[in-house]
């Protein structure tokens, strides 16, 4: 049980540690019965479905996607492509050229640029500096920099720093500009401008701040599916083992391994507080099991989604099962009120198996004896 959830929280922190390259040689590319196709190189080919894609450096060039794009890597370029649906992308650079995007981009990076012959639906882009130059019907964009040089039919929101707006830029709609500086050139062309100085230095970087920007939600929301991702298939991949016991578990105990983890959680705090009061050694016992029930928690999703794939998905390897249940399970979580029932549950299921775990182990030594 110690190796186990020491094995645990290093898969934890490896995750956070930005390990999603770490998977390149694994996977490759594999698609399943509904045509979605999972990714992590250079993918050249057609897709029915959705593509999902993370990695260090992807070019994708001169491909259709039926449905949408979901990205996340360091660098993306994305050029002559055909999407169904709408670009959902996190990185460090984010370039889209020449490509035609059915409904919208959502992009969050340090660079994010989308160039000329580019046609979507609206736009919601995030980054130190941020370019436009495509074609769509409505913009939100917040960054250091933002420079606008393309059409929109529609209107513009803007947020940064500093505002750049050249002369071939067409806004039909109104231009809302929250900046202390801004540049407009003569020939832009801009239905109705309304312009918002930030006086007060503490309320500007307010407005500045990704955590309060459409850009930084979208983040949280792709790294969360990739990270819960990633972190179900290293579960999957170190610990098949633990995977499949567990998933065992939970189908032949349902009822059980859930009940004993809502009664750990209750006998956790006043066992905590017992320890703390004995001082000392119990000090340090308390915050040992703190720490321990902190561990199991982190991965608790994770361990939760990698057991579903194997018990929804039985013939699909362990691996592409835990990923794509953990990418839901990751979606899931950022959802009011179904993020927090899930977030719950999963506690109570791990702490659950723990236990149950720990009992039928006690119980078959004690039979053997």
């Amino acid at each position: 049980m110690k190796k186990t959830i020491q094995r645990l929280t290093v898969i934890f922190a490896a995750a956070i540690l930005l390990a999603v390259p770490l998977l390149a040689d694994e996977m490759d590319s594999y698609t399943d019965t509904s045509g979605n196709v999972f990714a992590d190189d250079d993918y050249r080919g057609n897709v029915k479905r959705d593509l999902f894609w993370a990695g260090d450096k992807e070019k994708l060039s001169n491909i259709s996607v039926g449905s949408s794009m979901l990205l996340a890597g360091r660098d993306i370029q994305i050029s002559n492509c055909i999407v169904g649906s709408s670009i959902r992308t996190a990185g460090n650079t984010i370039r889209i050229a020449s490509s035609t995007i059915a409904d919208n981009i959502s992009a969050a990076g340090q660079y994010v640029m989308i160039e000329e012959k580019t046609v979507m639906h609206g736009a919601q882009l995030a980054g130190r500096y941020v370019s436009f130059d495509g074609k769509a019907t409505s913009l939100m964009a917040a960054g250091s920099y933002v420079v606008l040089n393309g059409t929109i039919d529609g209107n513009a929101q803007i947020y940064a720093g500093k505002v750049t707006v050249n002369s071939d830029c067409v806004i039909t709609g109104t231009l809302s500009v929250h900046s202390n500086d801004v540049s407009i050139a003569s020939g832009a062309r801009i239905g109705n401008l309304i312009r918002e100085k930030i006086d007060d230095e503490v309320e500007f970087h307010s407005v500045l701040n990704w955590r309060s920007t459409i850009g930084w939600q979208i983040l949280k929301v792709i790294w969360s599916v990739i990270g819960c991702a990633v972190i179900a298939m290293l579960i999957s991949i170190i610990l098949p083992k633990t995977a499949k016991h567990s998933s065992e578990l939970l189908t032949k105990r349902p009822w059980q391994v859930p009940l004993s983890g809502f009664v750990t959680v209750l006998a956790l705090l006043p066992t905590f507080l017992i320890l703390l009061i004995l001082g000392g050694s119990g000090i340090l016992a308390g915050a040992a099991l703190l720490m321990t029930a902190v561990a199991i928690s982190f991965v608790s999703i994770p361990l939760m989604a990698a057991d579903i794939g194997r018990i929804a998905f039985p013939k699909w390897s362990p691996a592409l099962s835990a990923l794509l249940c953990g990418g839901v399970l990751g979606l899931l979580v950022k959802i009011p009120f179904v993020g927090v029932i899930l977030v719950i549950a999963s506690v109570f299921f791990t702490l659950g198996f723990c236990i149950q775990s720990w009992y039928l182990s006690r119980r078959k030594t004690e039979i053997a004896n």
